[in-house]
């Protein structure tokens, strides 16, 4: 199962305003701006991003009206069945960030620093974002080079795509191995 780390991936200011719209980005304060430029610099300095990618290619096993099998594990999902049901294959992968910038953003939120705190959090979102985007770049450009076709991203709690399945599908992708656990379940 490869894991990915080293990523290098990082924001701008300009790719945050972005983000944002323009109607949100209008009503942007300079001092709102700088503040943004200080914490991505803080966020490079202190080393608070660990991006790590986990990924396990699995073989079909089995299929039938709205459910495919891998890995002896039967995923229920019209969606997964629908787009995928002559896969031979399908990639299981998760992504993460690391815990660094979601403590410095608990810590923020714990010193009364919300501004600061909410800012991290937003960019946390975006850089995840960007590292999903990495991810599946990286499996079309392997399918490619096997000459297959690669679908794109379906995520549990994508319509079709049961929130349920989420555990089964972080297990198969061995998001434990990158430090990735559902919320409670240690």
């Amino acid at each position: 199962m490869p894991t990915i780390t080293d990523i290098p991936i990082g924001l701008s200011v300009e790719e945050i305003i972005h983000a944002w719209g323009t109607e949100r980005a209008r009503l942007l304060a300079p001092s709102l701006g700088n503040n943004l430029r200080q914490l991505l610099r803080q966020i490079t300095a202190n080393r608070w991003l660990e991006a790590a990618i986990n990924y396990r290619v699995l073989e079909v096993t089995g299929r039938g009206p709205g459910w495919l099998a891998v890995a002896g594990a039967r995923l229920d999902s019209s969606l997964i069945a629908r787009y995928l049901g002559q896969a031979t294959h399908l990639v299981f992968g998760v992504c993460t960030l690391g815990e660094k910038l979601q403590q410095q953003m608990r810590m923020n939120f714990d010193q009364k620093k919300q501004l600061q705190a909410v800012l991290l959090d937003e960019i946390g979102t975006l850089l995840l974002y960007k590292l999903c985007d990495h991810f599946e770049e990286m499996m079309c450009q392997q399918a490619k080079a096997r000459q297959l076709q690669a679908s794109g991203a379906f995520n549990p709690g994508d319509e079709g795509f049961d929130i349920s399945l989420q555990g089964r599908v972080l297990e198969l992708a061995g998001g434990r191995d990158i430090g990735v656990t559902l919320q409670g379940r240690g």
